[in-house]
């Protein structure tokens, strides 16, 4: 009988795995086989000192771009939403007020707005809140921007139909029905959302859940 020297590698980064290890002690991913875990099916070669070419996940400086373009999307949204009229309606109460004004005044009084534009207003906040939680958390972790592909993608989404409603005054909440500088703002931010959860999402590179 013939035994043949078997060499394992990590499919993930390609570094050579010890035998019955759990984890590959170079980039950490599990091995299948020991753990039940079959993302990171070890490379098998017989007889063979040279490392197959490991899979190409995004790369550091990809990584970078994206998580870059998720915090100033979300930072431009956020100080659009704050600090910039959301509305340009002289006539109307709401009329040139930004998002810090229609905060404070519910935190006074909530009862100050009518039923739709409260509603709209913490939908409005809802959108923004949630682009600059998946910046911070991206930012947090270094590979969380590309497992939120689609998150992003949806809160763009949303964020569009929402900051539309408000440029267009779908709901006649305001006289006019003119955007004001900061609704303005979050359309752009949203949309760019959509292009940059879509870019990560084809990429191949969006994962399937919160880390």
């Amino acid at each position: 009988m013939i035994f043949r020297e078997i060499m394992a590698f990590c499919r993930k980064c390609g570094n050579e795995l010890i035998q019955d290890s759990l984890f590959c002690e170079k980039c950490g991913t599990a091995v299948a086989g020991n753990n039940n875990v079959t993302d990171n099916m070890p490379y098998v070669y017989g007889n063979s000192y040279e490392a197959p070419p490991p899979l190409t996940p995004a790369t550091a400086q990809t990584e970078t771009k994206y998580l870059i373009a998720s915090i100033v999307i979300s930072g431009l949204m956020c100080v659009g939403f704050l600090f910039f009229p959301l509305e340009v309606a002289s006539s109307s109460l709401y009329g040139d007020k930004t998002g810090v004004w229609f905060i404070k005044k519910m935190l006074e009084n909530i009862e100050y707005f009518s039923g739709t534009e409260l509603g709209l207003m913490l939908a409005t906040a809802f959108v923004v809140a949630n682009s600059v939680f998946y910046a911070v958390k991206s930012a947090v972790s270094s590979k969380s921007v590309m497992k939120n592909g689609k998150f992003i993608l949806a809160y763009g989404i949303i964020g569009t139909i929402i900051f539309g409603i408000r440029a267009l005054d779908v709901f006649e909440v305001i006289d006019t029905g003119k955007p004001g500088l900061g609704t303005i703002i979050c359309v752009v931010a949203s949309v760019a959302n959509i292009v940059l959860g879509g870019v990560i999402k084809t990429s191949g590179h969006s994962g399937g859940g919160h880390d």
